[in-house]
């Protein structure tokens, strides 16, 4: 079962790197399924000879190693240097940064031959290999593609890669979670191959395939929570908001007084917004825009509307900003437009005094008045109702 509690049975290891997954939020079997690799290594051209190697891409390359020092810096930090050697008898260096360990690790292979993998750096006329992962096991040679996680809590990636293995049956009790017609329109693998594909890939089009499965899922999943969120606020709100009907003619009287002409894309999004507050339910809607973008105008004119047309009803609106600084930017911006319109207004910013704040609730022509978003927003402690 994917929702398998992981064990130091089922993983044959340690009490120790089962506290380290756990402090890693990976407890069962389908937590560590979803530890996707973070890259991989290609080790289906592995080379033999410096003078093949691309400086742009990772390369895998079969060196002997001649020599491996530890140097401290004046950083006092461990710098480990070896001393590597091709088919062809040139010589090039590979260097790890606070590795103290490695030597006594790979020591007994001095005179034999391991594999390199990293991107390499050529400076001072020669080739530097810096920090690149080390096999000594030769017979992975014949790996097709080795995928490369991520660290966990100090667990390495060929610790996770032995431990994914041992969970490679899992895979098959794995639930497809898209409609058949998405799948199919999109030409998608299933879920099932994606998986395995993504940590058991034998080329570079199985990775690709895995990867656009498994982001659309994820896109797929974060948008239809936030669809139903919205549905569920919708019904939840439906008839307790009050229905502003579009007047388009008022709409071309305001845009008369603005001393530059909305561009086609400010339109269509006030006209979605002002769609929007047709309905009887609440409006739930982000506006977003690079800075300078007139983001505030058309909150503006949405909010002329809603006021004029509003009649018998007679609405407040309250637009609140993040700091004092914007809040009486917006104030002072919006003075002549609202007048205008005859629509009377009031600044209430944190450093107003006692006094003043009184003086501005009472012109407040509905007292009972609350912003909804007062009690989550940051905006309260500027607006201080």
């Amino acid at each position: 079962m994917l929702s398998t509690k992981l064990t130091k049975s089922l993983l044959h290891t340690t009490d120790n790197y089962i506290k380290a997954l756990e402090k890693a939020w990976i407890k069962k079997v389908m937590d560590l399924l979803n530890h996707f690799p973070r890259d991989y290594e290609d080790r289906t051209n592995v080379l033999d000879s410096f003078s093949l190697i691309n400086i742009k891409e990772k390369n895998t390359i079969l060196v002997k190693l001649l020599s491996l020092e530890n140097i401290r810096t004046a950083n006092n930090k461990i710098l480990s240097k070896a001393v590597i050697e091709d088919k062809n008898w040139f010589l090039s260096e590979a260097i790890w940064f606070n590795r103290k360990y490695l030597a006594s690790q790979i020591k007994p292979f001095f005179w034999k031959k391991i594999l390199l993998s990293w991107k390499v750096k050529y400076a001072y006329w020669k080739v530097t290999f810096q920090s690149p992962e080390v096999e000594t096991d030769l017979s992975k040679v014949s790996w097709e593609i080795v995928p490369i996680y991520s660290d966990l809590n100090y667990i390495p990636s060929k610790w996770i890669i032995k431990k994914i293995l041992l969970l490679k049956d899992y895979i098959k009790e794995i639930e497809e979670n898209l409609p058949e017609e998405i799948i199919e329109k999109y030409n998608f693998i299933n879920r099932k191959e994606a998986y395995y594909k993504i940590h058991f890939p034998k080329n570079k089009e199985d990775i690709n395939l895995a990867k656009q499965r498994l982001a659309y899922e994820e896109l797929f999943k974060i948008n239809y929570e936030a669809i139903k969120k919205k549905y569920e606020w919708f019904k939840k709100t439906e008839g307790k908001a009050i229905s502003i009907k579009l007047n388009p003619k008022f709409i071309k009287d305001i845009l008369k007084k603005l001393p530059f002409i909305l561009t086609d894309h400010q339109k269509i999004t006030l006209f979605q917004i002002l769609k929007d507050m047709e309905k009887k339910h609440s409006m739930s809607r982000l506006l977003e825009w690079d800075v300078w973008t007139w983001k505030t105008i058309i909150a503006l004119i949405a909010v002329i509307h809603s006021i004029i047309e509003s009649k018998k009803n007679k609405i407040q609106v309250a637009i609140m900003a993040p700091t004092e600084i914007l809040a009486r930017q917006h104030f002072g911006s919006m003075q002549n437009l609202l007048f205008e319109f005859g629509i009377s207004n009031n600044l209430l910013v944190w450093s107003t005094t006692i006094k003043q704040k009184k003086r501005n609730k009472n012109r407040f022509k509905i007292m009972k008045f609350r912003c909804s978003y007062l009690n989550t927003c940051t905006c309260s402690r500027w607006c201080n109702f």
